[in-house]
């Protein structure tokens, strides 16, 4: 884990060949989204720790069972992936089914 670099904020400086490269899109959201967008965040920012076990997540998301798993908390490397854009980015994949990107 010390091999890693530890960010708790986005990079300041963003090297000038990269910024040519990329286009901005906004995204609008209707209310269902933003509402499924409200419950994925809130999920996440009150669940301290995650199953480990694949077989584990769906009973996890579900809290039918949570007896005999594994649960650890996320290394900070895995939370910083977790930003608003990420999140809609599952949501979409997902096509906005909220347990299916609550799994992944």
């Amino acid at each position: 884990m010390n091999n890693y670099i530890k960010l708790k904020k986005p990079i300041p400086n963003i090297p000038h060949f990269l910024k040519e490269k990329f286009t901005h899109s906004e995204s609008s959201y209707d209310k269902e989204e933003i509402g499924k967008f409200e419950s994925l965040r809130e999920y996440i920012n009150n669940t301290d720790k995650y199953p480990v076990k694949e077989k584990d997540v769906e009973n996890f998301i579900q809290k039918n069972e949570l007896t005999g798993m594994n649960l650890e908390t996320l290394y900070d490397t895995e939370v910083y992936w977790l930003s608003d854009k990420c999140l809609y980015r599952y949501l979409r994949a997902c096509k906005w089914i909220l347990n299916d990107a609550k799994k992944d």
